[in-house]
């Protein structure tokens, strides 16, 4: 049987430890078969398979996007709901380019959890404020 509050924790506790900077505790979070699934209208794949891409490869853009890197993000959760084993979050995100540009958009993102650790993420946010914001070749894609 699923936990919502147990979940929601988790997640929350994720994303804390992802605005600290804290990528072990971060990474401890997801499973090793996870799943990110972000908008195809971004560029890239849309999805990135296993916790290593989504670390590595997914957060490891922002090195190039940000002044602060994957050191630390500025996000404001506004709400967060769980059912079953599902949680779902608004965030805001603010930061500033890496050429001091100021960046700041609304994101839902929806967790699924397996055994108290996050399997499946889909993420929804404006792809079309972010290719304006961020180069293709910043981003990756092209």
């Amino acid at each position: 049987m699923s936990n919502p509050a147990a979940n929601k924790q988790i997640v929350l506790s994720f994303l804390d430890a992802l605005s600290r900077g804290d990528r072990a505790a971060a990474r401890a979070a997801f499973h090793e078969d996870a799943r990110w699934k972000y908008p195809p209208s971004l560029g890239g794949p849309g999805v990135h398979e296993g916790r290593d891409a989504i670390f590595d490869v997914y957060f490891a853009v922002d090195e190039k996007l940000y002044e602060t890197g994957t050191r630390e993000y500025d996000i404001e959760v506004t709400s967060a709901i769980a059912e079953g084993n599902r949680v779902a979050v608004e965030m805001r995100h603010r930061g500033t380019t890496r050429r001091g540009e100021p960046y700041e958009t609304d994101y839902h993102v929806l967790y699924a959890l397996r055994d108290g650790r996050i399997e499946e993420v889909h993420e929804y946010f404006d792809s079309l404020y972010v290719r304006r914001i961020f180069r293709d070749e910043d981003l990756g894609v092209g």
